[in-house]
């Protein structure tokens, strides 16, 4: 594996890929730094070439981090089951089975990529929580971004457009930047940097650092069985307060298309 790191942050986001696809693209990595009341967003890549592939590149920047949150799946379903809890729970469309899919079923080489990618952190001692550990206990942590970005809109009138539209990104945007997002000027924000950006929001707040908002484990906890493989587990999501609910609302009745305009 390869980064294009230049130096660690605080809180990380991974938006993942299928490492078995024909022309498998790079993975968004978002890494954010509190200042003051803010959380500064940089971007970079991890190319994964599938597999139980060697980690050692990456571990200085997910030790040096406070929590990794990774957007796919940390573990299989327990036998018998053709999906897991927390994704039967959030709708996810990705299913994760008991057994490892063949590649070329639908979401198959993204369930792999994923399965195998946490499980070579976690050989490298930094994988998630097992079910006796503290809900917090590990560095890594499953989020789904898809499933998040209606649930800080819900109650506020508001249907965000498609994540690959200029609107629906500058509406994603608007909702990152109320929740104390600062990005680079002149960064380009796509909707894979996006989801990057809310699973390093996520991780923040599952450190305590973000105001007025907690995170939830849905699902159940992760076990490992006798073979030592990881079944089940929780994906985490981003539960607002009212007054941080009320700063989205606000930010979205306001002009959101000058990022539009800027692209």
């Amino acid at each position: 594996m390869k980064t294009t790191c230049s130096r660690p942050a605080t809180y990380l986001g991974v938006d993942l890929t299928d490492a078995y696809c024909k022309a498998p693209r790079p993975i968004d990595v978002c890494g954010l730094d509190a200042r003051g009341a803010t959380l500064e967003a940089r971007f970079w890549t991890w190319s994964y070439e599938g597999g139980t592939s060697d980690v050692d590149r990456l571990l200085w920047e997910v030790r040096a981090a406070s929590r990794t949150a990774l957007d796919g799946p940390h573990a299989l379903a327990r036998r018998g089951q053709s999906q897991r809890a927390c994704e039967r729970l959030l709708r996810a469309p990705g299913k994760t089975p008991a057994e490892l899919p063949a590649v070329g079923r639908p979401f198959a080489g993204f369930v792999r990529s994923s399965v195998e990618l946490f499980a070579a952190f976690a050989s490298a001692g930094v994988g998630p929580a097992a079910a006796d550990g503290a809900p917090f206990a590990g560095r890594l942590i499953e989020v789904y971004p898809g499933g998040n970005w209606s649930r800080l809109v819900q109650g506020l009138g508001e249907r965000l457009p498609a994540k690959n539209t200029p609107r629906g990104q500058a509406r994603r945007r608007v909702i990152l930047e109320a929740l104390g997002v600062v990005f680079e000027q002149g960064a380009a924000v796509g909707h894979d940097r996006l989801d990057a950006c809310l699973a390093a929001v996520i991780a923040a707040a599952a450190s305590g650092a973000l105001a007025d908002a907690e995170t939830l484990a849905i699902g159940t906890p992760l076990e490992v069985d006798e073979n030592g493989t990881a079944r089940e587990g929780p994906i985490f999501v981003l539960s607002v307060g009212a007054q941080l609910r009320e700063t989205i609302a606000s930010a979205l009745r306001g002009p959101s298309d000058v990022h539009v305009r800027r692209r």
